[in-house]
């Protein structure tokens, strides 16, 4: 992977030709089985399509499935090397805070990164020296067991790489996942060379005051789901 220091911001209008990786908060993707593993080992049996978040969320507790997104990426662009941070007010459990080590085996058996140790979302770094990455597949391709969901338009392959356990996050608090300066990012080609490191934006959530028409419900005994 690169050693270059990089600098990246979360990008605002950003134009429709830039070629962009986007981070972004789900409230789903992994089965509760599998939430918080650290084994390589292969996570496909628990993949759930991401179910994006918005921009706030009520004060609590909860699982923040962490996914990104190729935006107007050419096909077939891999991404090798990857480190990111874990940054903002919330508190957040580091021990639940994982990388999926995803190791899928035959037929056509391969790994997502390399390595034998846990990766978390706050320091750990993810590599593709021998392991696949991940790749933009294109919309033509078959599923191709790497827990992604195939494209759409512009918008790139999505690709689920871990989740944040946030704990009793309160109003006013926020957390944010961004490219960790570091390490950063490292992107090859469909040809395999490596290119410029596109922008990675990152995924933002900010916690508000709970809603107390939700909190009259909540006493009558409306379930709200939150893990």
């Amino acid at each position: 992977m690169k050693k270059t220091l990089l600098v990246v911001a979360l990008l605002v209008g950003v134009s429709a030709a830039s070629a962009d990786i986007n981070l972004f908060f789900s409230s789903t993707g992994m089965s509760d089985a599998l939430k918080y593993s650290t084994t390589l080992t292969n996570f496909l049996p628990g993949f759930e399509a991401s179910t994006p978040i918005g921009a706030t969320l009520p004060e609590g507790s909860y699982d923040l499935f962490l996914w990104g997104q190729f935006v107007n990426e050419p096909d077939y662009n891999q991404i090798y090397g990857l480190q990111l941070q874990i940054q903002g007010s919330a508190a957040y459990d580091a021990n639940k805070s994982v990388i999926y080590r995803h190791n899928k085996g035959n037929p056509n058996a391969y790994k997502r990164w390399d390595g034998a140790l846990p990766v978390y979302v706050h320091n750990g770094v993810m590599a593709a020296v021998t392991a696949r990455g991940i790749v933009n597949w294109t919309a033509a391709d078959p599923v191709p067991n790497d827990l992604v969901t195939l494209p759409s338009g512009s918008e790139g392959t999505k690709f689920l790489l871990g989740v944040v356990r946030v704990e009793g996050a309160t109003a006013g608090q926020d957390l944010t996942v961004s490219l960790n300066p570091q390490l950063g990012i490292a992107v090859h080609d469909a040809d395999g060379v490596t290119i410029p490191d596109p922008p990675v934006n990152s995924a933002t959530v900010s916690f508000v005051p709970e809603p107390a028409s939700l909190l009259l419900l909540g006493l009558a005994g409306l379930a709200i789901r939150r893990r």
